[in-house]
């Protein structure tokens, strides 16, 4: 009898949930990744329980027909990719076809979708993946999307989640991370039916950066937008004053999706040189923008990681970058100028140093020995002096007594 078989459609999509869904803030990050690719400019959000009872999302894009929001579910099913080509030019954030499936298979859902061009929506009622209930509802264009008692069929994840406070935290990260990158649109994000963020509509990343960590950083920020070759930088840095012991405040962007990424990180840090103090880590947000075929997004299950097709040069390009912009902005310290050195440099200036300190040495040492000299000297002439001064004395003594003598 055979030992290997083909597992059912249930336990894959359970398995697949354990990659892309780690928390709920996980399922609330791939929702929003998905209204924001069907063109919404209003989102909101809202969690109970910190989101073990409820997750909702309502947004106002294109919306879905009902032969597209039944296939929404399915895993592999998406709108984002066609063919295998696709994978090296992708715009969008979302083209896995796994995130609605995955949350599926492990909570029970309600999506409502109407497109602009329906007189009315459709609601689907989904158990473990299942559809049980199909309605007929009436509501805005857009999509409204409500998951309910999360790994409830998978209560081994759930003894992994941390406290209400923590997971709400994670929930108002991956909010504020989405209202940076896309100043455009207004999130709203609700805990407990209490209004807790809210990013409105600007005009600018900037203006969004300064509505979310307060107006009074902007004069401590260095503010850097360049353009080197097909790659687009805007960054923003805190002078050393903005510095912080945690790293809560450092945020990389790849056209517009959220990374880690330790050698652009490395890049910054790099750039800093000797500014910071110790355990001192620098504010930055930092947006790459190049285009979708030189980076590979298709190497993370979560995406939040990202391939460079020449790392080499995006290194390059981001190292010149940031230093340049931390040399010549007077808000660091105008009495600060930073210096870089290749490896020759480094060298002759080490040996510079060395020959200096040689030098500085020697010389010390020739004063000292003079002043040696000049004390011996000193102590040589008081004794010459008392040595006369004796001779003097005795001389006046055997005169005086020779006088003493011839007057007898």
């Amino acid at each position: 009898m055979a030992k290997i078989h083909i597992l059912d459609e249930n336990l894959i999509n359970k398995i697949a949930a354990g990659e892309v869904i780690e928390r709920p803030a996980s399922v609330i990050k791939e929702l929003i990744d998905n209204s924001i690719d069907a063109g919404a400019t209003e989102i909101t959000i809202f969690i109970e329980n910190a989101g073990k009872k409820k997750i909702g999302i309502i947004d106002n894009g294109c919306g879905l027909d009902e032969e597209d929001i039944f296939l929404c579910i399915e895993r592999h099913a998406t709108s984002k990719i066609k063919e295998a080509q696709d994978l090296y030019k992708i715009t969008t954030h979302g083209f896995r076809g796994e995130a609605l499936a995955s949350i599926a298979a492990v909570s029970k859902m309600t999506i409502r979708s109407k497109p602009e061009n329906a007189n009315e929506g459709i609601e689907l009622i989904i158990k473990s993946g299942i559809v049980k209930n199909k309605n007929i509802v009436g509501m805005q264009t857009g999509t409204e999307i409500i998951v309910e008692d999360l790994f409830f069929n998978t209560p081994v994840r759930k003894k992994f989640l941390k406290t209400e406070a923590t997971e709400t935290a994670h929930f108002l990260n991956v909010i504020t991370n989405h209202s940076l990158a896309y100043p455009h649109i207004n999130f709203k994000f609700y805990n407990e039916n209490k209004l807790i963020f809210e990013s409105p509509k600007v005009a600018s990343r900037l203006e969004a950066l300064l509505n979310l960590y307060g107006y009074s950083i902007k004069d401590d920020l260095i503010v850097v937008n360049k353009k080197i070759e097909d790659v687009n930088i805007e960054a923003y840095f805190g002078n050393p004053k903005l510095s912080r012991k945690s790293r809560d405040r450092q945020k990389i962007f790849v056209n517009n999706r959220f990374i880690r990424n330790t050698m652009i990180n490395a890049a910054v840090y790099n750039s800093y040189k000797t500014l910071l103090g110790v355990n001192e880590h620098p504010m930055y947000i930092v947006f790459i923008d190049l285009p979708a075929e030189q980076i590979d997004v298709n190497i993370h299950p979560t995406k939040i990681e990202v391939r460079f097709v020449d790392n080499i040069k995006i290194k390059n390009i981001l190292e010149n970058v940031f230093t340049d912009a931390l040399q010549t902005s007077e808000k660091i310290n105008p009495n600060i100028k930073l210096k870089t050195y290749s490896v020759a440099e480094l060298k002759k200036e080490q040996l510079s140093n060395i020959a200096l300190e040689l030098e500085q040495s020697s010389v010390k040492k020739i004063q000292n020995y003079s002043l040696e000299l000049e004390q011996k000297s000193d102590e040589a002439q008081q004794k010459t002096e008392n040595i006369e001064l004796a001779i003097t004395e005795k001389s006046a003594e055997n005169l005086e007594l020779n006088y003493r003598i011839i007057g007898q």
